[in-house]
């Protein structure tokens, strides 16, 4: 609201109540829109806001923190800038069709950081509109997930793997088992399980020690693996000879 001379006709002390209504609404939306400023900027999410076009036009401080760029070499991008390439084309596909749509996207994708490492992240991404109702910009608010996953990844392979050679564990490999028993009867297939044993490995455990112990167990899974095809199985179990494993 602006105040001309034109109004100083009005009732005594009129023209100055709305003029004291007029700076105490124009300091309150002052305040909400620093608090505001203040919250996007001291955000634990990565928040990047583009216009319709996806050029960068402000990242917050997470959002350097997470990617490794600064604000002046994010702004003025456009999210490619952190893509790793690993994300499907039909991820980035249906984000633009919901965000040209009017609506929100969610969902996790894998980025690159300015040093070149992935980070795995979380994304929610939608447009903001005027007062028109046209859409004017699009935001993304990003959790990195990369800790995360990487647990993930270190619990699932500790449940499946082998810590020393990295071969599938008898769980995994009952699994597989099960699952090739299936494959060969629908398909009137047969397959084989051969168990392996190392001779008088606990002599040699005694007599040089676990470390010579270990090195033969790496050195004959590698040998074994080397000698069997990409879709048969080598693993390293704890299954007593004898016992029927499935």
């Amino acid at each position: 609201m602006e105040l001309t001379l034109t109004t100083i006709d009005l009732p005594e002390g009129r023209l100055f109540t709305a003029f004291l209504r007029d700076i105490t609404d124009h300091h309150r939306i002052e305040q909400q829109l620093r608090k505001l400023s203040q919250v996007i900027e001291q955000s634990p999410t990565a928040i990047m806001i583009t216009d319709t076009e996806g050029v960068i036009e402000y990242v917050n401080a997470q959002f350097c923190a997470s990617t490794g760029y600064d604000r002046d070499e994010a702004v003025g991008q456009t999210p490619r800038l952190i893509q790793s390439g690993q994300t499907s084309h039909e991820t980035y596909d249906a984000i633009w069709h919901n965000l040209l749509s009017g609506r929100e996207w969610r969902g996790e994708m894998l980025n690159r950081r300015r040093d070149g490492a992935l980070i795995w992240e979380y994304a929610t991404l939608f447009p903001i509109r005027d007062k028109h109702g046209t859409v004017v910009n699009f935001v993304g608010i990003k959790e990195d997930l990369t800790v995360h996953k990487e647990c993930e990844e270190r619990l699932l392979r500790q449940t499946n793997y082998d810590a020393l050679t990295g071969l599938p564990n008898r769980l995994l490999v009952l699994d597989r088992l099960h699952q090739a028993i299936a494959s060969a009867k629908r398909d009137n297939q047969t397959g084989a399980v051969l168990l392996m044993d190392l001779d008088h490995f606990q002599a040699v455990g005694h007599s040089f020690g676990p470390a010579v112990a270990d090195a033969i167990i790496c050195d004959s899974a590698h040998r074994l693996g080397s000698a069997v095809r990409g879709n048969d199985t080598v693993a390293r179990t704890s299954i007593p000879t004898g016992s029927r494993p499935f």
